[in-house]
C-alpha cells in the first residue's frame, strides 16, 4: 500500500534512505507526497539520467526539493553522457510540477555535441531553480542547451523561477521556445552568472517574463527575445562579442538600468558587427536609463550602439549610447521622428558616424544638431564623452551627463540600487555625484615624466575630453621629450561662458625640444 511521503530523506553516501536519485523519484512515483518533501544528497558524483513525471500530491504544500546535504554545489556533481537527441538531457521534468533544485552541479560529459541538461516539457510548473552550477559541452556545440524547453501547440510551461546559478559552455545557457503566446507564462531569469555561451538567454513566445540582475560575459549573443509580449529586462551586465539585447517582433518591453558592451570578437554570423541594445520589427517599447558602449577595436561600420528597425511607439530616454570603434551611436530604419518619444540621451561616436537613418539611401548625421534639426526628437540630449571609470558594470562619472536626463516615475533607482534623482537624474545606468576631480577643467597642467600632471599626452586629452572645459583659457605644457603617441582629439564640451582656447604647447616653447612620432602600418 502506498503510504505518501514528506520530510526529509538522503540519497547517496552511508545508510542512505535512498542510494540513487533514480530510486528516490521511483519512491515518489509510488507513493506521492502529502507535505514538503526534502531530499539531501550526500557528497559524490552521481552518473545518473532521470525522468520525473508529475508526482501526486503536489501543492504550494506540498513541494519536492533536490539539494545538496551541505548546502556546497561542487559536493553533489549529477552527470551524464548523452550520444544521440534521443538521451540528450541529465535530468527531464516530464509534466512535473512544484519541484526546487538548489546547490547541485550537473555536468554533462562525452565526445558528442549534445550537452542538455534539464529538460523541461509539457506541462511542467511551478519550478525553482537556483544556486546551482551547469557545464555543458563548450559554446560551440550546437546541441548544448543547459536549460531547454521546446512546445508546440497548446503545451504549456508556467512559472519558473531560474535564479542565482552559474552557467558555463554550451550553445544555449536558457533556452525557451514556443510557437503562440499561451505556451509560456511568468518566467524569471534573476541574478545569473553566464559565461562563455553561444547564446546565453534566448526566448520566444514566452510572455510576462522577467530578466533581470544577471550577469552575462564572454558570450557572443547575450539576451534575444521574439515574438513576445510585456518583458521587463533591467539590471543586466552584460560583455558579449555580437549582440547585447535584441528584441524581435515583440510588444511592450521594459528595457533599463542594464549596462552592455560588445567588443566585435564575433564567434558567430556577421563578424566584426556589434550591436548594443536592437528593437528588430518590435512596438510598444519603454527604453530607459541604459549604458551601451560598442568597443574600440570594432572595425565594422554597420555597427551600432542602439538601434530601432521598423514598427512604432517608443519612448527612449536617459540612455548613453556610445560607440568607439566604427559603425553609429544610433541605426534607425523604417522610423520617423513620429514612431519614437527619444530624449535626454548622450550619444557618442568615437570613430564613425554619428546617428543612420534608412539601410537604402541612408542620410547620415554626423552631429547632434543635425539630427535634432533634420530628423526632430532629442531637443534635450547631449552628444559628448561618456567618462566610463568602470566596465563591470560600465559606470559614468561624467559631469556632462550628470543632472541631464529626465524623471521617469516608474523608476526609483539605479543598476547598484542607489536611488535616483527625483528631479533632474543622470543619465546612464548608475546614479552618482561628481567629485571635484570630474569638473571642467582650467588652468595649466603639465605633461611628461618629471612630476607632471600626465605622463601622456593620450591621457591629458582622455582627461579634458571626459571632464570638459571651464570658463577660464586651458593649458597644456608639454615637457622636453619623445611622445611615441597616436593622439584622437574627440569633442570638448565646454560651459557656457567657456572663453580662450585648449592649448597643447611645449613647456619651453621650443618646437625643436617637443617631438611627437608615430610609425603607421597601414592606411
Amino acid at each position: 500500500m502506498a503510504v505518501p511521503m514528506s520530510g526529509n530523506y538522503t540519497i547517496g553516501g552511508a545508510s542512505p534512505d535512498f542510494v540513487s536519485i533514480n530510486d528516490a523519484v521511483d519512491a515518489l512515483v509510488t507513493n506521492g507526497v502529502n507535505g514538503n518533501t526534502s531530499f539531501l544528497i550526500r557528497a559524490g558524483n552521481y552518473n545518473e539520467q532521470v525522468i520525473i513525471p508529475q508526482i501526486s500530491g503536489t501543492s504550494n504544500n506540498s513541494i519536492i526539493s533536490f539539494s545538496s546535504e551541505t548546502g556546497d554545489a561542487d559536493d553533489v556533481i549529477i552527470s551524464h553522457s548523452a550520444t544521440s537527441s534521443a538521451d540528450n538531457y541529465i535530468i527531464r521534468l516530464d509534466g512535473a510540477n512544484y519541484f526546487d533544485f538548489h546547490y547541485l552541479t550537473f555536468r554533462a560529459e562525452g565526445t558528442t555535441n549534445y550537452g542538455d541538461i534539464l529538460d523541461l516539457t509539457n506541462g511542467t510548473y511551478n519550478i525553482r531553480i537556483r544556486f546551482n552550477k551547469f557545464y555543458s559541452l563548450g559554446y560551440n556545440q550546437v546541441y548544448s542547451h543547459i536549460i531547454n524547453a521546446q512546445l508546440s501547440g497548446a503545451q504549456t510551461i508556467q512559472n519558473i523561477e531560474i535564479q542565482s546559478n552559474y552557467f558555463q559552455d554550451s550553445y544555449y545557457g536558457i533556452y525557451l521556445y514556443g510557437v503562440n503566446a499561451t505556451n509560456y507564462y511568468n518566467i524569471s531569469v534573476s541574478n545569473n552568472l553566464l559565461y562563455n555561451q553561444m547564446n546565453a538567454i534566448d526566448l520566444s513566445y514566452v510572455p510576462s517574463v522577467d530578466i533581470h540582475n544577471n550577469r552575462i560575459t564572454d558570450c557572443n549573443n547575450a539576451i534575444k527575445l521574439s515574438n513576445s509580449q510585456s518583458a521587463n529586462i533591467f539590471k543586466n551586465n552584460i560583455n558579449a562579442h555580437a549582440s547585447g539585447i535584441y528584441i524581435y517582433y515583440s510588444s511592450g518591453a521594459n528595457v533599463y538600468n542594464n549596462s552592455i558592451i560588445v567588443d566585435g570578437n564575433v564567434w558567430s554570423g556577421d563578424y566584426g558587427l556589434a550591436k548594443g541594445l536592437t528593437f528588430d520589427n518590435s512596438e510598444n517599447s519603454e527604453t530607459y536609463y541604459n549604458s551601451i558602449m560598442i568597443g574600440e577595436s570594432v572595425e565594422n561600420n554597420k555597427s551600432y550602439a542602439f538601434s530601432l528597425l521598423g514598427q512604432d511607439s517608443h519612448t527612449v530616454k536617459n540612455n548613453i549610447f556610445a560607440n568607439f570603434g566604427l559603425g553609429n551611436s544610433v541605426y534607425l530604419n523604417s522610423v520617423d521622428s513620429g514612431d519614437m518619444w527619444m530624449d535626454y540621451n548622450n550619444l557618442f561616436s568615437g570613430r564613425g558616424i554619428l546617428i543612420k537613418n534608412g539601410y537604402y539611401n541612408s542620410t547620415f548625421y554626423y552631429t547632434l544638431a543635425q539630427f535634432q534639426s533634420g530628423f526632430g526628437e532629442n531637443a534635450n540630449s547631449v552628444s559628448v564623452y561618456p567618462g566610463f571609470y568602470s566596465e563591470d558594470p560600465l559606470l559614468s562619472h561624467s559631469p556632462w551627463v550628470d543632472g541631464k536626463g529626465t524623471h521617469i516615475a516608474t523608476i526609483s533607482e539605479d543598476i547598484n540600487g542607489n536611488p535616483r534623482d527625483s528631479s533632474t537624474p543622470d543619465i546612464g545606468c548608475n546614479e552618482f555625484t561628481p567629485t571635484s576631480s570630474w569638473e571642467p577643467m582650467t588652468g595649466n597642467y603639465t605633461i611628461g615624466a618629471n612630476r607632471a600632471d600626465y605622463t601622456s599626452i593620450t591621457e591629458a586629452i582622455n582627461d579634458v575630453v571626459s571632464r570638459g572645459k571651464g570658463e577660464a583659457p586651458l593649458t597644456f605644457n608639454i615637457e622636453n621629450g619623445i611622445y611615441n603617441e597616436q593622439l584622437d582629439f574627440l569633442f570638448i564640451p565646454r560651459v557656457e561662458s567657456s572663453s580662450g582656447y585648449v592649448t597643447f604647447q611645449s613647456a619651453s616653447e621650443d618646437a625643436n625640444n617637443v617631438i611627437i612620432q608615430h610609425e603607421a602600418n597601414d592606411s
